[in-house]
Parts: C-alpha cells; structure tokens; sequence
C-alpha cells in the first residue's frame, strides 16, 4: 500500500505539488490525469524519492520513505517505474540494460540476473544470435573474436568484435543491405565471399564479415543488414526453372565496393539471370539501354560465380542511368524466363527500383 499525505514539492519559488493526499492500496490501477506541467512526472517521481519532496510523508508499504534514516534502495526492490523517455545506457547492450537492476539492487551474480531476463527472448538462447531473414539468413555477432581465427581470417587486429551475415540465397541482396549497414554504423567489410549453393535456384549464398572495435557497432551492423533485406529482396523474381535479380544504389559504399569492386559514392547497379544464357542478354539489354560503365561480367567459368549457373552484370554511372539499364534488362528478363515453364516471375517481396 502506498499512503501519501500533504506531499508538497516546490522548484524554487515555483510550487509544482500543493499537498497531495492520496491511498493506493494493492491491485488498484490509478490514472494521474492532467495537461502537460501539471506536475504528473513529479508525482511519480516523488513517489520513489527521485525527486526529494519539499515537505509531506510518503508511507511504503507502512514505512515513511522520506524519512532521510530509512533506506530506499531496500524500498526499491519492490519499486518499477517505465520512464517517459529510455533512459537507458547506451553503452550497453539490451540484454545489459536488463541485467544491471537485478545485480545492483538485488545484488543478484550475473549468472543469476540472465536467466529471467533471457527466458522469453527468441532465437536459440546464445548471446551471439542476432536474428534471421529472408533468404535463409541468419545474423550472428562474436564479441572477442579468438586471437587464432583472427589471423587466419587476416582480420586488422583493432576488430575485437566481428559481425557476420550468411545466407542460402539471393548474394546479392544481403550485399547490398550490408553496404547500407557500413553506411550507418561505425563497421567495416572485412569478408565477402559468395559460397555456391544447391538452394540457391542456380545460384549461391554469401559470407559477409563486419568488423568493429565494440561488439555493440558489430551487432547493430547485422541489425540493418537484417532488417533491410525485406527491401533488396523486392526485386528477385524467381520461378522452378530460374531466377533474376537486380539491384541498384544511388552511393555505392565499402561493402558493393570489396564484393564487386563498385566505384565508391557512385550510383552502381547489377544485373543477375540464371540459367546463364539470360544473363548475358540481361548485361547486353542494359548497357544498350542506358549511358553506363561496366565495372564487371562473372559467368560460370570466369570468376565471381562460383561456377554457379548464372551470368552477373555490374556497372555504374549517372543515377538516372543506372536505374535506366536496370528496368530495361528486368523487362526482357521477365518475358524470357516465363517461357521455360510458364511461370510468371514475382517478386519476392516489394519491387524497389
């Protein structure tokens, strides 16, 4: 029970609360309606001494809480308050935030604080899962890498933490979702690599390493990866006897530039069919169709594919060019690879481009 009576408190000459009485017993619910700067946060914050009253009591479960000889921190173990905004430390991870009430108030061992706190989270229950996404992907953080894998990866010893990303299908789009991610986080490609693949739809899946210097930049990495391939999948179209991609950027970052070796702040767009033979005329409709650079062509036998069936186009230019090429090669693509089965191509999710 909490019994409140004459709670006051003032900021200066300025008087927020006038007196407050109120009982709140066990299971009630009580609403604290008011416009904004009526005092409501100030309540509740006095009500577990964050803010000092000025004068007043507050009884906690029988005992006066503003009395300056009780301890409040004892009186908080039975406390919760969600704070209006995060209040939470962002040097931290979420599982971090979590723990460190239960070690701190409860005086709890980390191993004792984690099991409650990861009872309902998703997943496998390991600390280095991050998630799954379309493509067969599945997003994994090490936050100390060992010092032996390290090496034989050729990692710059400052990445303590490393991010990975690896998929079954698609490449292409988890590259081009990494490259945003380098974009927006303080990570860096370290490893590309696109491994052949029987699910793949004649194609392959790829290997994608991020290293940071903090295990938390590691993770957020994979967070955006992750979370933009809903996106890049839009515009893989596929069917029982083949598949298309393409993708297009208007800044190609570190990631399209190590994968494909993209020119670094330019627009760049790549063209994907399998079986190989519409993949040459996919990379021959676009550079016809539209003013662009070649970067690359990767067929089975010449690198790039892993001696998948399918041909690759990458290339760049003007964004209007690019995005030009791309549509042109996606509309001969569509009508080429309906005629093997007579499936229409749909696409994954939502086109984007």
């Amino acid at each position: 029970m909490i019994d409140v009576i004459n709670l006051q408190k003032s900021f200066g000459d300025k008087e927020i609360l006038k007196g407050i009485n109120v009982t709140i017993n066990k299971g009630d619910i009580v609403a604290v309606l008011g416009p904004s700067g009526s005092g409501k946060s100030t309540f509740l914050r006095c009500l577990n001494l964050l803010e000092t009253p000025t004068s007043g009591k507050i009884y906690f479960e029988g005992t006066d809480i503003t009395d300056k000889n009780v301890d409040i921190n004892l009186h908080r173990q039975k406390m919760g308050m969600v704070f209006q905004h995060f209040n939470l430390f962002p040097n931290m991870t979420v599982l971090q935030n979590i723990m460190l009430a239960p070690m701190q108030v409860r005086g709890k061992s980390k191993e004792e604080a984690k099991v409650p706190c990861t009872a309902n989270f998703t997943g496998c229950g390991l600390t280095e899962f991050v998630g799954t996404a379309i493509g067969s992907t599945i997003g994994l953080v090490i936050a100390n890498l060992d010092a032996g894998i390290h090496e034989a990866l050729k990692i710059d010893p400052k990445y303590r933490s490393i991010g990975i990303i690896g998929d079954r299908t698609g490449a292409g789009p988890q590259i081009f979702a990494a490259d945003e991610a380098v974009k927006a986080t303080n990570s860096e490609i370290v490893l590309i690599e696109l491994p052949r693949d029987t699910e793949g739809g004649a194609g392959h899946g790829s290997l994608i390493i991020f290293g940071a210097e903090d295990v938390s930049d590691a993770r957020r990495a994979v967070e955006v990866t992750l979370k933009e391939l809903d996106r890049t999948f839009g515009d893989v179209y596929g069917t029982s006897a083949g598949h298309l991609e393409f993708q297009y950027t208007a800044r190609a970052s570190y990631a399209l530039n190590k994968a494909f070796g993209a020119p670094i702040g330019k627009s760049f767009g790549i063209t994907v069919g399998a079986p190989a033979a519409i993949g040459v005329l996919l990379a021959d409709t676009a550079v016809k169709a539209a003013n662009v650079d070649v970067v690359g062509v990767s067929t089975p036998g010449n690198g790039g594919t892993s001696f998948s069936n399918e041909v690759i186009l990458t290339f760049s230019g003007d964004s209007g060019a690019v995005r030009q090429a791309i549509i042109a090669a996606r509309e001969v693509g569509l009508k080429v690879l309906k005629t093997l089965d007579g499936t229409e191509p749909t696409s994954t999710t939502v086109p984007y481009i």
